[in-house]
C-alpha cells in the first residue's frame, strides 16, 4: 500500500501542476506577448491560500515582466492587472482565510492534471 502524501507534498505538487495549467491557459505573456520563460504570477500573494490556486488570481508573464515590472513597479501592475480582473471581488476572496484539507488538494491536483488546450 502507498503511504499517502504529506501536506507539503500535496501542496508542492499542486503548485506545479497549477502553474502549468495557468501558463498553457494564456501561451504567452500578458504583458509584452512573449512565449519564453514563461511564470505563473499571482496578484494577491500565495500566502493568501484563499485564491492561491484561484484561476482568476493569475496571469502569465515572462520571467522579465514578473520580476523587473509587475515587482518593481507594483502600482502600475495594479491598474494593468485591473484592466483584465475585477480586483475588488478578488481582494473579498483573499481576505477569507482559508485552510484547505488534503482531500481537497487531492481534487485540486486531479482538476489541475491535464492542459486547458488539451
Amino acid at each position: 500500500m502507498k503511504k499517502p502524501l504529506s501536506r507539503m507534498a500535496l501542496i508542492r505538487k499542486l503548485d506545479t501542476r497549477f502553474s502549468r495549467f495557468i501558463r498553457n491557459r494564456d501561451g504567452k505573456c500578458l504583458h509584452c506577448d512573449s512565449t519564453e520563460n514563461l511564470q505563473n504570477a499571482h496578484i494577491f500573494t500565495r500566502k493568501d491560500k484563499s485564491v492561491r490556486w484561484d484561476e482568476d488570481n493569475c496571469i502569465t508573464l515572462c520571467y522579465r515582466c514578473h520580476f523587473y515590472w509587475a515587482h518593481r513597479d507594483p502600482i502600475e501592475f495594479t491598474y494593468f492587472v485591473a484592466g483584465i480582473r475585477d480586483l475588488d471581488a478578488l481582494r473579498l476572496k483573499a481576505n477569507k482565510p482559508r485552510i484547505f484539507k488534503a482531500w481537497e488538494l487531492e481534487e485540486l491536483i486531479e482538476r489541475y492534471k491535464e492542459s486547458p488546450r488539451s
